[in-house]
Order: C-alpha cells, then structure tokens, then sequence
C-alpha cells in the first residue's frame, strides 16, 4: 500500500512541475499559482521521500 502511495505523489509532484513551466507564460497572477505548485509538488517529494525512507515496524516480537 505504501507503494501505491508513493507512486500517487510522484505523479502529483510531476503535475506540479508541469504546473510550474506552465506558469511562465505570460498572465495575471501566474506568481502565486508558481509558488503554489512549487509548494505542493514540494511536500508531495517530502512525503514520497519519508515513505521511502520509512523503516517497517517489526511485530512479530510480541
């Protein structure tokens, strides 16, 4: 499961890249919507980053 977790924030992290080159087309307020999908894609890379480097607790000690 965490797995399909991470797969699902990479996905959204790549979205948010394509977001962010997107944004330097000439517009209104194309500011924020850079720093907002530098801000998710950002904390979607983070999150991916934990669930790989997370250990599994073993139980079978009990």
């Amino acid at each position: 499961m965490r797995w399909l977790l991470g797969i699902v924030l990479i996905l959204i992290m790549l979205f948010c890249i394509y977001g962010v080159l997107a944004t330097f087309e000439p517009g209104g307020n194309a500011l924020a919507f850079r720093y907002g999908y530098i801000l998710i894609g950002g904390l979607c890379f983070l999150g991916a980053l934990a669930l790989g480097w997370s250990t599994r607790k073993d139980n079978s000690a009990k």
